[in-house]
């Protein structure tokens, strides 16, 4: 997310309600990334989902998740902790 131009850190809240909070043209880079990466991925035989959407996290194996991380604070996204 720290990637993404104009980004406003938003602390201690859930990353779909940060976004939600961003601005038109930074939710649009989003979704322009997040397209990109999920084709790169798809080419390579993976059915990705953002964490939020997946329909079945049970099975993380069929559908891996995509998570968010701090890549520039190199913290640890608290939602990883959950995912399977």
């Amino acid at each position: 997310m720290d990637r993404l131009f104009d980004w406003h850190a938003v602390p201690d809240t859930p990353i779909q309600e940060a976004l939600a909070r961003q601005k038109p043209h930074v939710r649009a880079e989003f979704d322009q990334r997040l397209k990109q990466s999920t084709l790169n991925l798809n080419e390579q035989g993976l059915n990705v989902a953002l964490n939020w959407e997946n329909p079945d996290r049970r099975k993380c194996a069929r559908s891996p998740a995509l998570m968010r991380c701090a890549v520039v604070q190199r913290r640890a996204c608290a939602v990883l902790r959950r995912a399977c």
